[in-house]
């Protein structure tokens, strides 16, 4: 989400996305997929304005125009840079619990 009710979102100051006028960084994007083409579109009331981080294969605001917010079904968990996690290492001293069914005797 790039753009909040009232903001005006733009491309391409300096090759740059601009949210009011103001140039953003966006070390998200995929490099060599920044999909750059001049367009400007003022959020109305009730929208957010939303571009995918492979700006070249994205189906995003630019093209089908803000987002009403009766159409976003998630929420935001968390902001901030992408962390790569670790792969998980299974400690030595885990044990597997193995959850059997109980069953009752037919006829009992």
């Amino acid at each position: 989400m790039v753009g909040l009710a009232g903001d005006t979102v733009a491309c391409c100051a300096d090759e740059r996305l601009s949210v009011n006028g103001k140039p953003i960084t966006e070390p998200y994007i995929t490099p060599g997929f920044e999909g750059l083409f001049a367009f400007s579109a003022k959020v109305p009331e009730g929208a957010i304005f939303v571009e995918g981080d492979n700006r070249g294969n994205s189906d995003d605001s630019r093209f089908g125009g803000p987002v009403r917010l009766s159409g976003v079904v998630g929420v935001v968990v968390a902001t901030g840079t992408v962390v790569t996690p670790k792969p998980l290492t299974r400690s030595p001293r885990s044990r597997t619990r193995v959850c059997r069914e109980r069953r009752t005797p037919t006829g009992v």
